[in-house]
This record gives structure tokens, sequence and C-alpha cells, in this order.
């Protein structure tokens, strides 16, 4: 598949309903996956796409449980997730396509991981919604955000010693972003 396709069935998401998109990737024969009620398509090629398709439903089943009010608007703020090898991150927000991809490397961590990744792309999700210009002076303000998002959503974890050693580092880089 070309980018040129792939940014046409973005397009096609972009302006039309879920099945509208679903129907759009299908013509590339590529099977789409509703992980959580969001449009999932697996662009890596391995044979490990249902396995990915399983962490990420779990990823997003432990973000209702934790913290409903971040999946309530994930679920309405991102339109649709792409597994892709090619990005230069773990995970990125494509602003105005509503849109994240994440690497398939991130689906060799815990399942708390790729649910942290999918709460920071989460929050810029948010942002694009509510017209935030994420670009330029801006930029560090919203990544502050992002991860303070990620640092309210694993606190609401059981404390263990390394959670809590995390918590610490992402408490400095976000402070380190003021």
């Amino acid at each position: 598949m070309k980018f040129a396709d792939i940014l046409y069935c973005i397009q096609v998401s972009v302006r039309g309903t879920t099945k509208r998109a679903v129907d759009a990737w299908s013509i590339y024969k590529l099977p789409v996956y509703l992980a959580g009620g969001i449009p999932t398509v697996d662009l890596v090629a391995d044979g490990n796409a249902g396995t990915r398709m399983e962490q990420l439903t779990r990823a997003l089943e432990l973000i209702r449980g934790y913290d409903p009010v971040a999946y309530t608007r994930l679920i309405h703020d991102m339109r649709r997730i792409l597994i892709d090898d090619t990005i230069p991150l773990q995970a990125m927000y494509f602003i105005g396509t509503r849109s994240c991809t994440l690497r398939p490397e991130l689906f060799e961590g815990t399942v708390a991981t790729v649910a942290t990744a999918l709460v920071h792309e989460g929050a810029h999700a948010r942002l694009d919604v509510r017209k935030v210009i994420q670009t330029g002076a801006r930029r560090k303000r919203v990544e502050r955000t992002c991860a303070l998002a990620e640092i309210h959503f694993v606190s609401r974890f059981p404390p263990t010693s390394s959670l809590e050693k995390w918590l610490h580092q992402r408490h400095r880089y976000a402070d380190s972003l003021l």
C-alpha cells in the first residue's frame, strides 16, 4: 500500500462515518478491526495483527476501568488507530485527521504501556478537537498537558515501587516543560 492510498483512506474516514471508513480500507484488502469502537488498521504484515488487536482491546479496557472519563474522551475524539512500523516514534497523533499511529514494538511491552501511550495520544486528540494549536510556541505546553494526562491515569493504579519511580520520572519530565 502506498502512502497516497493510506492518505485517501484517512481522508474518507475524516469526512465519512465509521462504516464508510471501514469500506475505504477494505478496498485495499486490509482488515479493519473495531478496537473499543475505534476503527483500527494494522499495516504491518508480520502475522501478529491478531495479537496486537487483543492487546489494544485490553489496553482500552484498562483505560475504561481506571479512568472512565479518559476512555470516553478517547472514544469520542480519536477517529482511527493505525499500527505502522514506519513512524519515527513509538506513538504519534496526527493533527487534523484525528488519527493515532502506534509502532508494533509498543505492543512488546505491557498492556499498561499501550494504555498509557493511548492516554497520551488521546490528550492530543482532545486538544485537537478543541482547536488548540499544537505547534510552535505551544508545543511544550501541549506535551506537558499530555504527560500530565499520563500521570493522572497511571496514578490510579495500585502503588508499587516501580510505579512510584516511573511517576517521579514523568513528573520531572513534565516539570522540565514549564
